[in-house]
């Protein structure tokens, strides 16, 4: 504002000056286009226009001239920052900011934006130069931080800001909850911290610097370029790298932001958000705090924000129903419990049986992982602290289990989150469950309270003035899992980590793959030897609980001894050892010409030979088969195959040397069932046979065909195992002794082929005769 008033007389020319200028008037309106009020101050304008000191004199911010808004008056004994007023236009300026006023007037008349006219005039009573009014109303104050977002894929996970209250006593701001949302951070994801802040500020390295956890983030973009209307004074943008999330680590962080104003460097942030920094107008000093106190204080950090941190593998809750029946569906999980007993494992063409009108029940999250943990450990008494990683890992992996159970019983739309104590039409496996809280014995519902409580957290949230609790609660996911995406987009493992209680309880024993226990393909439930002597009985109850998966016995022991080889006793190395791929076999062969079987053989389950070793046996049946006639052949994989060769060998086995005669590589197709997650089946026409086999002269009546099977589990990409018969240790202990070599091929089915004798020249190749023998390498051939 230049203070050189030019031809201010013009039209006043010859009135008259009726009406004498009292210094303390409180005239209630000061506006010059009045024409009383300007008679009023015109002896002081015109004392202040022929003053020397302010002639042809301007108020510069950053070297440039300032358009100088005045008022007539505060609002509550504050003026206003520029973007929160009209007369400002709404734009942002540096020079226009919320400061504390002398005048105090209620009434809501006046923008109130820049130099108020009673203030000033209040000012210059207390005996205040020109100089300081001003610089009191066009100063530049300290930034503080006025807001901080947090963004997830797209998604705010954080959100909080100061909001003003305009008081003339208290000088203070508050943090409006309303608009506040808190979640955790993904680790495995990138991140955007974006700061608010009321002020421009030095860019980052040089006036900004962020720390999280003793880590600086660096870089960072000025996303507000230009001063536009109602435009935030500055906004800055971090991206934190997923990388920079592991440096910073799992939990609950402060956010220490630390800046100073751009253009000067000696107004470092207000740290204290809550107190408005101002001006003091008895002596024209920065007050960091508030007036009440007048404690002076220099800029600091900003550590009113927090992040929280979290590994995928810390999932929410939610129930797939929302109903009167479940209030909350992100605390209640909506069960069905008819309580039956165990039966044997269920077999192929058995029924399971399901109480069609059974009733549903609504268990909190918390009370239903750990009536699982009970449940999963027969209700036996684990409350040594010894046990606790054991308790952990079955709390863990019964939480997956849920998670996948919700999503199998939202696609079946059943009226239930998960079925437990029974079986279904589409739940041949059983999930023991004991009610927790009428639970009598407290020194194990201590335990598990105190192993459920490190592997769950609970959270609240506030979404447009909602307030939300989320409960979290750690998954595993073993090697190279698949997975889903829910409703809400959060990333789940998809597979069903099953737990019982134990096999037997008395030793070592072999937990079978869930395609021999029940006749089902189910992800990472392999063939596993367990150690379960615990000096515990399971009850009778539950000795036929569904045994594939996870022993309860077993992860107690492992959790007092350690998990053999690597003798780990944490819950993660506990589960890596129950649940962790193993290498594809082919379990079944089978070749049918015409309407019956000529060969169909498969591996039987494991059985243990030794305290280490374990095996399997080859058995069925196997016919001769003849080149008259095309071959259908299907072939059962315990995985799915992402590559691989179907290949049919013949070999003469007449001078006691395998000798590769012929070889024919085979087009096939792929289907599925409900017990093998990959079946190939391929046709063998009666041509491809003869040519196989050739022409044979001499006293062998039946040639060997071997059956050669190359190929890579598509989950992990290794070798079929080549000896099935020789259960692979990385089945059994985690120790890795199974040799994925590309030359790896399983050739453990031979089929014999009957050969015609020689065509007899007579009968010009016409007469064949089929000759029954026993050849002398393979099974007999019927």
């Amino acid at each position: 504002m230049l203070l050189k008033w030019v031809n201010w007389k013009q039209e006043f020319y010859d009135e008259q000056r009726t009406i004498p200028w009292v210094p303390n008037s409180e005239s209630f309106q000061t506006y010059l286009e009045y024409t009383e009020t300007k008679r009023q101050i015109y002896p002081l304008i015109e004392i202040a226009v022929e003053s020397t000191d302010v002639r042809n004199k301007g108020i510069f911010y950053n070297s440039e001239l300032i358009w100088a808004l005045y008022s007539d008056r505060s609002k509550n004994g504050f003026t206003v920052n520029s973007e929160e007023s009209s007369g400002a236009g709404h734009n942002y300026h540096p020079y226009i900011r919320k400061q504390i006023s002398p005048d105090n007037y209620p009434e809501d008349t006046s923008h109130s934006a820049g130099m108020t006219q009673k203030g000033a005039i209040k000012m210059a009573i207390m005996g205040k130069d020109y100089k300081t009014i001003l610089e009191h109303y066009y100063g530049i104050l300290p930034p503080y931080v006025k807001r901080v977002t947090i963004k997830q894929n797209n998604e705010i996970k954080y959100f909080k800001r100061w909001v003003d209250n305009s008081s003339a006593t208290t000088l203070k701001r508050s943090i409006e909850e309303a608009s506040k949302v808190l979640n955790f951070i993904d680790i495995s994801n990138d991140a955007i911290l974006e700061i608010e802040f009321s002020e421009e500020v030095i860019s980052p390295g040089v006036g900004i610097q962020i720390e999280i956890n003793d880590k600086i983030i660096t870089g960072g973009s000025r996303k507000r370029n230009s001063l536009g209307q109602c435009a935030s004074p500055e906004i800055w943008e971090f991206t934190i790298t997923k990388e920079k999330l592991k440096e910073i680590g799992e939990g609950e962080h402060i956010i220490k932001i630390t800046a100073n104003h751009r253009f000067n460097q000696t107004l470092g942030l207000d740290a204290n958000p809550s107190t408005i920094a101002y001006r003091d107008w008895d002596n024209n000093l920065m007050q960091y705090e508030n007036a009440e106190s007048k404690n002076s204080t220099i800029g600091g950090q900003d550590v009113w924000h927090k992040i929280t941190i979290k590994r995928k593998e810390n999932i929410s809750y939610k129930s797939h129903i929302a109903s009167p029946t479940n209030p909350d569906n992100n605390k209640y999980v909506l069960i069905s419990n008819p309580q039956q007993t165990p039966t044997p494992a269920l077999t192929e063409g058995m029924t399971p049986q399901y109480p069609t009108a059974y009733p549903t029940a609504t268990v909190e999250i918390d009370t239903f992982i750990k009536g699982m943990m009970l449940g999963m450990t027969g209700g036996l008494d684990f409350s040594d602290t010894k046990y606790k990683e054991g308790y952990k890992a079955i709390g863990i992996a019964a939480y997956t289990l849920l998670l996948n159970e919700i999503k199998k019983n939202k696609r079946n739309n059943k009226g239930y989150d998960i079925l437990v104590n029974g079986y279904s039409d589409k739940q041949r496996y059983y999930i023991p469950y004991i009610d927790f809280n009428s639970f009598s014995n407290n020194n194990v519902k201590n335990a598990i309270n105190t192993a459920y409580n490190e592997i769950a957290v609970t959270m609240t949230a506030y979404d447009a003035g909602n307030t939300i609790t989320q409960y979290y609660v750690k998954t595993f996911w073993p090697e190279r899992v698949s997975k889903y995406v829910r409703d809400d987009g959060v990333e789940i493992p998809d597979y069903h980590p099953l737990v019982f209680p134990c096999v037997d309880g008395k030793g070592t024993t072999l937990i079978q793959s869930a395609i021999d226990e029940i006749g089902e393909y189910m992800a990472y439930l392999n063939t596993t030897r367990v150690e379960e002597d615990v000096g515990k009985n399971a009850p009778e109850s539950l000795r036929n609980c569904t045994k594939a998966g996870m022993s309860g016995f077993g992860a107690m022991r492992y959790a007092e001894k350690g998990v053999p080889n690597s003798g780990e006793k944490v819950a993660e190395n506990i589960l890596k050892y129950f649940y962790r791929p193993a290498p594809v076999i082919l379990k079944k062969l089978r070749i049918t010409q015409g309407k019956a079987d000529v060969y169909n053989k498969e591996w039987s389950k494991a059985y243990l030979i030794d305290e280490k070793n374990a095996m399997r046996t080859l058995t069925g049946t196997a016919k001769n088969v003849t080149p008259r006639a095309d071959a259908y052949m299907e072939l059962y994989f315990t995985e799915k195959i992402a590559d691989g060769m179907m290949i049919l060998k013949s070999k003469n086995f007449s001078l006691g040397i395998p000798k590769v005669i012929n070889t024919l590589n085979l087009a096939v197709s792929i289907t599925a069932s409900t017990e093998y997650p990959e079946i190939v089946k391929l046709t063998i026409t009666a041509t491809e046979l003869t040519t196989l086999v050739g022409t044979i002269t001499g006293t062998t009546k039946t040639e060997d065909v071997i059956i050669t099977v190359s190929c890579r589990d598509e989950l992990t990409r290794n070798q079929i195992d080549a000896n099935p018969g020789d259960v692979a240790y990385s089945m059994l202990d985690g120790k890795d002794t199974y040799q994925n070599d590309l030359a790896f091929s399983d050739e453990s089915h031979h089929i014999s082929v009957i050969i015609a004798r020689d065509a007899d020249a007579a009968k010009q190749g016409t007469d064949y005769e089929n000759v029954t023998a026993t050849p002398e390498t393979g099974d007999d051939v019927e």
